[in-house]
């Protein structure tokens, strides 16, 4: 505001002093040579329009004023030349309106002049202004900038916190990770272990399988072995009531003769108790064979108990 009211005053006083000057301060323009006081038929010249035209001057000036000094030598100097001095002062002074058109000029330069500084000013308080809000704005933005600085500071602390955590985090789960994977090596051990034992257990329910269509087949076997015996136990029994029949019939034939019937009595009671001794034997061999037969049924039922239980292990 200084500066702004510093260029006014100097504007005006630039104003006033443009205003106040004397005319004979004004430089005025090139000499006018005198116009001749004769024309080409003898005859005087007309008085000038210039001294004759009627003008309106300032407050203060006059339209008889003193020339300079200078002027004065000039006029005095040419007087020789011309037929009086008082034309020669009326055409080497600049008009009222030369002066009026030339003070409006410089009155509209110097507006100019004003009106370019005041811009100017304008622009400077603008300036001042936008650097003040721009030093503000700095100071705040270093404010700012230092909060940014502490908080950039806090983060980076924190992200290497974080990182020491994920690192030793990093660090467990690589230990777990070891000790699941010695983990999973234990329990695929311990499975192809239980493969290879349910494998083995496969391989001897199959050979108890073979076992059991072995002693299927023997007992089949042994069926058939005691189906035939019994055939020829059938057989002698039916051969001894042949015989008997028979030895009835021999004996109602031979009655009369009872040391014969006797001798034949005798030899018939060897000959039934040699079949009773074969019947007997008989007898007993079918026992043997029904006591293996139950000892070969016992011994399936024992060899299926232990591949049923390996069955359900195997499921």
């Amino acid at each position: 505001m200084a500066t702004s009211s510093s260029l006014r005053s100097a504007a005006y006083r630039l104003m006033t002093r443009s205003s106040t000057t004397d005319v004979r301060e004004i430089p005025s323009s090139p000499p006018i040579p005198p116009p001749s006081t004769t024309t080409t038929n003898g005859k005087p010249p007309p008085p000038s329009r210039q001294n004759t035209r009627k003008t309106t001057l300032p407050f203060g000036w006059s339209s008889t004023a003193a020339p300079s000094p200078a002027r004065a030598s000039d006029v005095t100097a040419n007087s020789s030349h011309s037929g009086s001095s008082e034309n020669i002062k009326d055409h080497s002074r600049p008009s009222v309106d030369e002066l009026l058109a030339t003070r409006t000029l410089e009155k509209e330069g110097l507006e100019k002049k004003l009106a370019d500084a005041e811009e100017s000013l304008r622009r400077m308080e603008s300036g001042l202004k936008e650097a003040t809000q721009a030093k503000v704005l700095s100071e705040t933005g270093k404010k700012e900038a230092d909060d940014a600085k502490d908080l950039v500071e806090a983060a980076l602390t924190k992200m290497e916190k974080e990182s020491e955590e994920a690192k030793q985090a990093l660090i467990e789960s690589e230990g777990k990770l070891k000790k699941l994977d010695e983990e999973r090596i234990e329990r695929e051990q311990a499975e192809r272990e239980k493969d290879e034992e349910i494998m083995r257990m496969r391989e001897e329910g199959k050979r108890k399988d073979e076992n059991i269509e072995k002693i299927q087949a023997e007992k089949e076997s042994l069926e058939s072995e005691v189906r035939t015996l019994r055939d020829v136990l059938r057989e002698i029994e039916r051969q001894f009531e042949d015989e008997r029949a028979r030895r009835e019939k021999e004996e109602e034939g031979r009655r009369d003769d009872k040391e014969s019937y006797e001798e034949e009595l005798g030899k018939l009671r060897e000959e039934i108790l040699n079949v009773q001794r074969q019947m007997e034997e008989e007898r007993t061999s079918r026992a043997k064979a029904e006591d293996n037969l139950k000892q070969k049924e016992n011994e399936m039922v024992l060899a299926r108990k232990p591949y049923n239980s390996s069955v359900c292990i195997v499921m």
